[in-house]
């Protein structure tokens, strides 16, 4: 797990390490009592191996392939796998997915049923990368959403019963 404090990444993965810098320690002395920095959880490479690992395992259990990506709590990508076989498109999909669901902190195929309620295009956000489709799961750790897993290249309903498979794997890994 990558901690971040300040928006300044901590590059030791697997532990949570804290920093002080001596101009905020300054700080803090100079106005006691005023909180200075935010610090949360990010998921990280060893994070995305953990899911990677799970689903694929899964995929092949069931003797189906596909792709599957993590993402941060941002949406961007930490890590991607398309297996042999697997539909070229499914990457791009699985990417989207893990977008979508870390950026909105809710599952990919949300939105999708919202904007079918509402009547309104999925692309109202303003970016491609949204999409609407099922597969993309949020990890939730300590009350946050710390970044997100998403399989894509079997129905939606079995992309996201993988997909939280891997977001399981990643919690277990945590405790």
């Amino acid at each position: 797990m990558q901690a971040i404090i300040n928006g300044f990444g901590i590059k030791k993965l697997g532990s949570i390490d804290i920093v002080f810098m001596f101009w905020l320690v300054k700080l803090m002395i100079a106005q006691p009592g005023t909180l200075l920095m935010n610090s949360y959880f990010q998921l990280g490479d060893d994070e995305a191996r953990i899911a990677i690992d799970r689903c694929i395992a899964e995929l092949k259990t069931r003797k189906k392939t596909g792709s599957v990506a993590v993402a941060d709590s941002h949406g961007e990508l930490v890590g991607l796998l398309r297996m042999n076989g697997a539909g070229f498109a499914t990457a791009t999909i699985a990417t989207n997915k893990v977008f979508t669901s870390s950026r909105l902190r809710q599952p990919s195929g949300d939105l999708g049923k919202a904007a079918a309620e509402g009547g309104w295009d999925v692309h109202y956000h303003g970016d491609s990368r949204y999409l609407g489709w099922e597969g993309g799961a949020p990890v939730f750790f300590q009350g946050a959403c710390i970044g997100s897993v998403g399989v894509s290249g079997l129905t939606g309903e079995e992309d996201f019963e993988i997909a939280q498979m891997g977001v399981a794997a990643i919690l277990a890994s945590l405790d």
